[in-house]
């Protein structure tokens, strides 16, 4: 059996996990994973039909899941507070494209996850920044604040991705005129 390797985000207090009140049998990864090292061809399969994105690493983690290979914690990538938090805003911006590439997965991306969290935590994630005294402090408040980071990139992952295939479908119908 082969053994893919999964190298999640670490904060300046080590991974950060997803800030849900109950974990799914088959939900999102947690934490989410920065990138995966392993068999070349199985992380190329994995790979197909998928944008390069930051979001890739979470969609491909979960069709070798899928697929029953072994999904093992590898090194974290070791990231400051800010950029752990700009990097989980590019991840939300991409998720919109990566479960529009791969439907299927959606249910256990973390983009499709709203619900995993209490009501509370659904409501802070509305709160304008990430630095917002609501949020708390320490793990906790940095788990809160890159949870309110990674929805508000979604929202705007969403925007743009409605926008890019509005323009997509009016070329395509203009084309076939």
């Amino acid at each position: 059996m082969s053994i893919v390797r999964l190298h999640p985000v670490a904060g300046p207090r080590g991974p950060v996990p997803l800030a849900v009140a109950h974990a799914p049998l088959a939900g999102p990864l947690d934490p989410t994973p920065y990138s995966l090292s392993g068999d070349p061809s199985l992380l190329a399969r994995a790979r197909e039909g998928l944008p390069d994105t930051p979001a890739t690493a979470e969609a491909m983690a979960v069709r070798l899941r899928r697929e029953g290979v072994e999904l093992a914690p590898g090194e974290p990538v070791a990231m400051d507070t800010r950029a752990l938090l700009r990097w989980t805003a590019a991840v939300g911006r991409a998720a919109p494209a990566v479960a529009a590439a791969a439907p299927d997965l959606l249910t256990e991306l973390r983009v499709g996850s709203w619900f995993n969290a209490s009501a509370r935590v659904r409501a802070l994630r509305r709160l304008g920044g990430t630095r917002s005294p609501a949020l708390g402090v320490g793990a906790a408040g940095l788990r809160l604040r890159a949870d309110r980071a990674f929805w508000a990139g979604v929202r705007k992952g969403a925007r743009v991705f409605r926008s890019t295939m509005r323009i997509s479908i009016r070329r395509r119908l203009s084309a076939a005129r």
